[in-house]
Formats: C-alpha cells, sequence, structure tokens
C-alpha cells in the first residue's frame, strides 16, 4: 500500500530540466547524478521502517528517461508540462500529451 505524502517529509525529487545551467551535457550529468541519488534514498526506504514507500519524480520525457528513473527506484512519473501554459490552449496541450501514452 502507497504511503501518502503527508506522512513522509521531504520534496518530490525534481529533474534535471529545473538546472540552472540546462545545456544538454549538464542535464546528462545531472540525471546520472540524481539516479545516484534515487537509488541510494531507495536503499534508505527499503531499509527503513516503510519499505515499498513510493518514489515521485517530475520531469519530461521528451527530455528524460523515465525508464532509468524507475530504474534507480521510482515508483512515479509526474509529467511536467510548466511549457504549456504560456502556449494558446493549455488544454490542448495537455490532450496532445495524453494522446501521445505512457512514457516509455
Amino acid at each position: 500500500m502507497p504511503i501518502r505524502w503527508s506522512r513522509l517529509t521531504g520534496s518530490p525529487a525534481t529533474t534535471a530540466s529545473h538546472a540552472p545551467d540546462s545545456s544538454s551535457s549538464r542535464n546528462a550529468v545531472a540525471a546520472r547524478r540524481e539516479a545516484s541519488a534515487l537509488a541510494a534514498l531507495r536503499e534508505r526506504i527499503e531499509a527503513g521502517d516503510r519499505p515499498g514507500a513510493d518514489i515521485v519524480v517530475e520531469g519530461s520525457d521528451t527530455e528524460h528517461s523515465p525508464a532509468a528513473y524507475a530504474a534507480a527506484g521510482a515508483t512515479w512519473w509526474m509529467e511536467t508540462m510548466w511549457g504549456a501554459m504560456g502556449e494558446h490552449s493549455p488544454v490542448a496541450a495537455a490532450e496532445d500529451r495524453l494522446r501521445r501514452g505512457p512514457p516509455t
């Protein structure tokens, strides 16, 4: 059974797309660092008193690999669509993303 957020401390993991320097090489290095930190977090969770707790990662599947985060221990992927807020129709942007289906 997933542990509800209110019972945990911390915040959702944020992907490299939010790094101050968003160059692709910086993102690749940051993504490897984040995956390593995520794996360490998963180990601490499993060794603690709430094994199996969910780990949520936020990002864009066009910039990051949800599968890599899942392999490191993430259990939820939260698709970031902050850029859609500036589009003519944020609802249409969300519908387009839904039509693409689940991230890989």
